[in-house]
């Protein structure tokens, strides 16, 4: 990092400093790209495009209506779920996103 590009390591340093996972992309031995989380010091000796902030994985909440066709609508909270559904008969399934 220096003078000209610190401004693209900002995102990355003030993720770091709130306690988020730094990831780096490595090739591994066929070539192909994986990244890989950064548990001791992070240097920031390569380009910016080679760290990210570990994604988080995304929740989201499905309401199935069981009174009428079976009919679903998706929320980012339970809360938000719960209160949708009144008095119907209904089923809250919940889906997390699988990032690899």
């Amino acid at each position: 990092m220096n003078a000209s590009n610190a401004k693209d390591y900002l995102p990355l340093v003030q993720a770091l400093s709130e306690g988020k996972v730094i990831q780096y992309k490595y090739q591994k031995s066929d070539k192909s790209y994986a990244w890989m989380d950064l548990e001791s010091s992070v240097d920031f000796c390569m380009p910016a495009e080679f760290y990210r902030i570990k994604p988080e994985p995304r929740e989201i909440f499905v309401v199935i209506d069981n009174d009428n066709d079976g009919s679903h609508l998706a929320f980012h909270s339970e809360d938000d779920a719960i209160k949708d559904v009144g008095s119907r008969d209904y089923a809250i399934r919940r889906y997390r996103e699988v990032i690899e």
